[in-house]
């Protein structure tokens, strides 16, 4: 792959994911090197998580800033952690699969990938962006893990 392969790629399955194409997201849970994308998107969207965190509770910043942070990063990762093994434990119970071990890592990397919308809780940073769009965008994330979980297993 050229330097430039890598970035190009990258930025095509966030912005594919975030438009919520079923072809990236089919693409990603076949690629077995997309674990990598996967985690990079995942660490941002928590950092972004933080940043927005910041931002809507700027006015009651007295112990500063690092503590909002953590939590805002802690959060989107816990959620993430959550909703993917609500759907594992979906597709095992209700569904009545128990996913081969190649279809249960193609899962997570679309997980992992479902969480490029969060990138945009960044805004959270701007004033007249406040908790109705954090909910917006919770809404996207939760239809990119409905997209992810439908692509991951092949429903």
């Amino acid at each position: 792959m050229t330097p430039v392969a890598w970035p190009r790629r990258f930025l095509a399955r966030i912005v594919g994911a975030s438009l919520l194409s079923s072809q990236t997201y089919e693409s990603v849970a076949k690629d077995r090197t997309a674990f990598a994308d996967g985690a990079v998107i995942l660490a941002l969207a928590c950092a972004a998580s933080g940043v927005g965190a910041i931002g809507l509770s700027i006015e009651e910043l007295n112990g500063g800033a690092g503590p909002v942070f953590v939590s805002g990063f802690l959060s989107n990762l816990m959620t993430w952690g959550l909703w993917t093994f609500a759907a594992i434990v979906v597709a095992a119970l209700f569904v009545q699969i128990m996913p081969e071990t190649h279809v249960l890592l193609g899962f997570l990397r679309t997980s992992l990938l479902a969480q490029a919308p969060v990138l945009f809780r960044v805004l959270g940073l701007v004033p007249v962006f406040d908790q109705w769009a954090i909910i917006l965008i919770l809404a996207w994330q939760f239809a990119a893990m409905t997209v992810a979980v439908r692509q991951g297993f092949g429903f």
